[in-house]
């Protein structure tokens, strides 16, 4: 499943202007893990569960926020040279800096693009990693359904940097979710 070409059309909608103040989101939705390696073997997940929440402020059209993520694929094969019988669950636990901004005009659509750095942490089916350093580039589509309440739709990648026995994880997290603007 591609979430970057359907949710791509929906950046171009523009947003009512809410009031500033602390927010809080939180949403639930889908994760799928591309391409995941441990200690030279190809780990392929399925579908799996993620939620995610952020507190933060809002100041016209620009966002700051702390945001977590948490996330479980369970093992579906293992791409290796000797045959390997396995089973387990990756869960993924993430802490970033987040900005976000905000596009406006008249209408009741929300549209934001954001980006944040920080940490994951990764268990696998042997061992907990260390934390890695972690990058979300994110598209968000919403509609105001008052000046503090905003239902979302959100795509999230998440990437961690290459450590000496994992490779980049590539995460797509797709999420509904509630917005609330004190």
């Amino acid at each position: 499943m591609n979430f970057k070409k359907l949710l791509l059309p929906l950046l171009f909608v523009s947003t009512l202007n809410a009031d500033n103040g602390i927010y809080l989101e939180l949403g639930l939705g889908a994760t799928n893990v591309d391409n995941f390696e441990i200690n030279s073997n190809k780990q392929n997940f399925k579908t799996g569960f993620a939620g995610v929440g952020e507190i933060g402020y809002k100041h016209k059209e620009h966002r700051f926020s702390l945001t977590t993520y948490y996330s479980q694929n369970e093992l579906e094969s293992i791409d290796s040279s000797t045959p390997i019988a396995a089973s387990g669950t990756l869960v993924n636990s993430t802490y970033l800096l987040s900005y976000y901004y905000e596009f406006t005009n008249e209408t009741p659509y929300v549209t934001s693009l954001g980006l944040g750095f920080g940490v994951t942490g990764l268990s696998d089916l042997v061992e907990t990693k260390p934390a890695h350093l972690a990058f979300s580039p994110s598209m968000a589509v919403g509609y105001q359904v008052t000046e503090s309440f905003v239902p979302t739709l959100t795509y999230r990648y998440l990437g961690s940097l290459k450590t000496d026995t994992t490779s980049y994880l590539n995460q797509h997290i797709l999420t509904l979710g509630i917005k609330y603007i004190f």
